[in-house]
């Protein structure tokens, strides 16, 4: 089948369960993807040294369908209430609705006076980190995916928010990574949600899992016999 975008009262339950389902017309065929970028480094769930710090670097990848240009990447430390323009870097010169790679950005962005006050007196901080880019056709991503929400999941692109941990007792430039035993550290919620991922990365379903690879949050081992987790529990 097509990837469709489907109107957002649709669910795959009452609606999709059969094809064609009603008022297909009102469903088209996605043949250009949005917009969009997310901040690779630091990685998600990471607590960074932060003694002596007053600023922190944030690295990234952005691209945008149908050829058009990634003209600026913003980025925030604070969950979007402010915000910087990246630098941006593409080897490659491309043509004019041409842009077909991806664009590398990156920044250092000095820390909030609070925060580093807070890291003077000793104290950890977090911070969320997200980005958001502008193409050529000033399509910018959107905050949040409810606007854009469709049963199939397609086209979206709101921005991908990265938590990590500043602690000023270790030394900057220290990273300490989430246990990847826990699974993949970039999931589509920031880290946080209320079922296992397997080793593949698709969201196990406790009905139909079948997944040997299941990592658990209990004891952070591959088990030989899949274990879903339960209802609500996170896993990050």
């Amino acid at each position: 089948k097509s990837y469709r975008g489907f109107a957002p009262n649709l669910t795959f339950e009452k609606d999709l369960a059969e094809w064609p389902p009603a008022r297909l017309d009102q469903a088209p065929i996605i043949h250009e993807q949005p917009v969009t970028s997310f901040v690779c480094n630091p990685p998600q769930n990471a607590v960074l040294g932060a003694k002596n710090a007053s600023s922190i670097e944030l690295k990234g990848v952005a691209w945008s369908g149908g050829g058009r240009k990634i003209e600026r990447v913003d980025v925030s430390v604070d969950g979007g209430k402010n915000w910087q323009a990246a630098e941006l870097f593409k080897p490659i010169d491309q043509r004019y609705n041409h842009h077909w790679a991806w664009t590398q950005f990156t920044l250092t962005v000095p820390l909030p006076e609070d925060v580093q006050e807070k890291l003077n007196k000793g104290e950890k901080v977090e911070l969320d980190i997200t980005s958001k880019a502008l193409d050529s056709g000033f399509n910018v991503q959107p905050e949040r995916m409810a606007p854009y929400w469709n049963a199939r999941g397609v086209a979206i692109n709101h921005w991908y928010h990265v938590k990590v941990s500043l602690d000023p007792s270790k030394n900057k430039g220290e990273i300490e990574r989430p246990n990847l035993a826990q699974g993949y550290t970039n999931t589509p919620t920031g880290g946080k949600y209320d079922r296992a991922w397997g080793y593949g990365g698709w969201k196990l379903d406790p009905e139909h899992n079948n997944d040997p690879l299941l990592y658990t949050k209990q004891d952070h081992k591959v088990k030989n016999e899949p274990i879903p987790a339960k209802k609500g529990e996170e896993c990050a």
